[in-house]
């Protein structure tokens, strides 16, 4: 198969020369001399242009200029971590729907300059968690356009887009004993040990003076929410409201309460959004609190977006509240 080098050595040119002459990139690359010899040569040895090869190289001079990169704050705590994979995954799909190309590295890949898209531009940068100062400022120094995507609240002087986990945390914690008879009533916690949700739970019963309550430690799985669902139904007697941290263990939980036969009433079992998208799947009626993934992640590209195309110079911050709604399941009906 003939080649650019070929064309080059009958005419007696650079291969690059012969590229732009066949490209029509310039007319004074070459006299009108030079690219009629060119194109005499073509015919004469019959070559045909590299389909693959300009596809590959016309999708890497888009690159060049579309690229937004998405990094991972430091490691996370189970439920976050679950969290924001789901937002990294909604991410990426609305990257690649705005006509960009989303290339997920380690934060740092981009610091210390390992990263293979170095070489390339990246116009905007989305950090998915709580960033350290350290790392916003020499972030910032290398890519100008970013925002923060977070479930933490913390200020920062950069673009931002937040749903509060502490504030859903204690909306859960309000409803679970709004009109409730609290001696009546055990509030009960399972999730991990020293995770957020837990000290926010320690918190709240702290401050409204509630010490009528329950906490289940259990690893992050089906599994350790089934023992921890078992430890709840020997020890709680009588009513119980139960808070879940995530969808994987309020479904070990309810398998071991339906084993048990425990019956729940409506509005006393309350699920943690880790981004699963699964709670229809429960097995009893429960609440849910939808800390809005898909809300933030679009917010979030938005936002950064308008900074790529238009520099807004002062930090903008968006806080989206979560929602709490009840989540009817067809299996359960009762025990």
């Amino acid at each position: 198969m003939a080649t650019l080098k070929d064309i080059a050595d009958i005419v007696g040119v650079s291969v690059p020369t012969v590229s732009k002459i066949l490209n029509n990139k310039s007319q004074k690359c070459a006299s009108e001399k030079t690219q009629d010899r060119v194109w005499q040569a073509v015919r004469d040895i019959g070559y045909t242009p590299n389909i693959h090869a300009r596809k590959v190289a016309s999708s890497s001079a888009v690159t060049k200029v579309n690229i937004i990169a998405i990094c991972m704050c430091e490691e996370q705590e189970p439920f976050f971590a679950n969290y924001y994979n789901g937002v990294l995954e909604k991410l990426e799909m609305q990257i690649i729907s705005q006509n960009y190309i989303p290339y997920t590295c380690e934060i740092e890949e981009l610091i210390e300059g390992k990263s293979p898209l170095m070489g390339q531009k990246v116009v905007g940068l989305v950090l998915i968690g709580e960033p350290s100062a350290r790392v916003l400022t020499r972030l910032s120094k290398l890519i100008p356009n970013f925002v923060v995507l977070s479930l933490e609240s913390g200020l920062l002087n950069c673009d931002k887009v937040f749903c509060s986990f502490k504030d859903a945390m204690y909306k859960i914690m309000k409803k679970a004993h709004d009109g409730q008879k609290i001696t009546r009533r055990q509030i009960c916690f399972v999730g991990k040990n020293r995770s957020s949700a837990f000290l926010f739970f320690q918190e709240y019963m702290k401050n409204f003076r509630m010490d009528i309550g329950q906490a289940v430690f259990s690893d992050y799985t089906v599994s350790g929410g089934y023992v921890g669902g078992m430890l709840l139904a020997e020890t709680c007697h009588g009513p119980v409201t139960v808070i879940c941290e995530g969808y994987r263990i309020a479904s070990g939980v309810q398998k071991a309460f339906w084993s048990k036969k425990i019956p729940l009433k409506n509005g006393s079992f309350f699920v943690l959004d880790d981004g699963c998208g699964k709670v229809g799947e429960l097995m009893y009626d429960s609440v849910y609190i939808d800390l809005a993934c898909e809300e933030c992640t679009v917010q979030a590209l938005s936002l950064l977006i308008d900074r790529i195309r238009h520099q807004h110079k002062i930090a903008v911050v968006y806080e989206i509240d979560s929602q709490m709604f009840s989540v009817s399941t067809v299996s359960a009906g009762g025990v």
